[in-house]
């Protein structure tokens, strides 16, 4: 990874690119909540997976140092106080009962970084759930989520915007968009 982050110019050459590979994320669109989560139907992840490999290897074949958002969020989550502020953020604003808010933090924080920063993308459904069943979870059904994924991190540049060495990080307006951008 270059040492120096930031964006020069609009118009200039592309040294380095962040990008989000399409992945489990995008799989647990349904008829059901793809409206909820800003899309217009249900993707096809395979055909997706292959044009993003294509468009980085264009990217790279060009001498582009394509990051992966994935990758460096679970770089980042190795970081004990990074990791804490993340599971927090993600189980703070969750609309659930303490019994699953306890055992929710405790699964996230035994996971590995790669598999935490997963969960955290991909969500977690009520039937993925081993513990901390009471009575939020009796409520659910066996498909909604208690941790929601983010399947519009496809759109990364909708998240933040790099001007120089500062970024800003941007208050999105739908619900789907901003669950856990903020």
């Amino acid at each position: 990874m270059s040492s120096h982050l930031g964006v020069e110019s609009e118009v200039g050459r592309l040294r380095t690119v962040l990008l989000h590979r399409p992945g489990a994320e995008l799989k647990r669109l349904t008829p059901r909540n793809n409206d909820s989560m800003l899309f217009d139907g249900i993707p096809w992840v395979g055909r997706a997976q292959e044009e993003h490999d294509a468009f980085a290897a264009a990217l790279r074949d060009r001498g582009v140092e394509v990051l992966y958002l994935v990758e460096l969020l679970a770089e980042t989550l190795a970081q004990p106080a990074a990791r804490e502020q993340a599971i927090d953020q993600a189980t703070s604003s969750l609309q659930m009962g303490e019994t699953l808010r306890r055992y929710l933090s405790g699964w996230l924080e035994s996971q590995s970084p790669d598999d935490l920063a997963t969960a955290i993308t991909a969500g977690i459904r009520n039937d993925e759930v081993r513990g901390g069943h009471g009575l939020v979870t009796s409520l659910l059904r066996q498909d909604d989520f208690v941790l929601d994924p983010l399947p519009n991190l496809l759109f990364t540049r909708d998240s933040s915007v790099w001007v120089k060495d500062r970024v800003a990080v941007t208050s999105l307006a739908m619900p789907a968009g901003r669950e856990r951008h903020s």
